[in-house]
C-alpha cells in the first residue's frame, strides 16, 4: 500500500489517498520511499534570475544566511539524516544546504536550493531564504549599476 503525499503545494501532508500496486511495478519503475518525510524533508525550490549576472560570488553569503536560519535544528537534522541513511541503506545528499546555479532554456539563471529541515518549517524557511537572496542580490547588483552610472 502506498500513501500519497501532497508535494506540489509544499505542505508535505498525506492526502488520505492510498493505492495498492502489483509487485511487478517495483521492478519496472523507480520508487522513492518518502516515509522519513514525517519529521524532516528535503525541501527544494528555485529562484529564477532573468538578467544575466555572475551569481557565484553570492553563494557563500547566502549559504551563511541559510545556516543561520537552520542553526537551531542543524544538529538534530544531521543525526536524523545519518539515521535515515543507516536505516534505509542509501546515501542521502546530507543535512547541509545545497545551492546549484544552472541556466534556463532562454538564458535566464536558475538558482536551485535544497535544505533538509523539519517538515513543518519548510515553507517558513523558504520564505526567509528567498528574502535573503533578494536582499543580497539587490545589494550586490544595484551597487555595481550605481558604480557604472557614476563613471559614465
Amino acid at each position: 500500500m502506498i500513501q500519497e503525499i501532497d508535494l506540489h503545494h509544499g505542505q508535505y501532508h498525506y492526502t488520505g489517498k492510498t493505492a495498492t500496486l502489483p509487485n511487478s511495478m517495483f521492478f519496472t519503475y523507480p520508487v522513492k520511499n518518502l516515509n522519513f518525510m514525517k519529521r524532516y524533508v528535503y525541501h527544494n525550490f528555485t529562484i529564477v534570475v532573468p538578467k544575466f549576472a555572475n551569481l557565484f560570488p553570492l553563494v557563500p553569503t547566502i549559504t551563511e544566511k541559510i545556516e543561520e536560519h537552520c542553526a537551531y535544528f542543524s544538529d538534530v537534522a544531521k543525526r536524523y539524516n545519518t539515521m535515515i541513511e543507516k536505516h534505509a541503506g542509501v546515501d542521502l545528499p546530507g543535512a547541509e544546504p545545497h545551492i546549484h546555479i544552472t541556466s534556463g532554456p532562454t538564458g535566464e539563471q536558475v538558482v536551485h536550493f535544497m535544505i533538509f529541515c523539519p517538515t513543518d518549517k519548510a515553507l517558513h524557511l523558504e520564505h526567509h531564504i528567498r528574502e535573503d537572496f533578494m536582499e543580497i542580490y539587490e545589494e550586490k547588483f544595484l551597487e555595481d549599476e550605481e558604480k557604472k552610472a557614476a563613471t559614465i
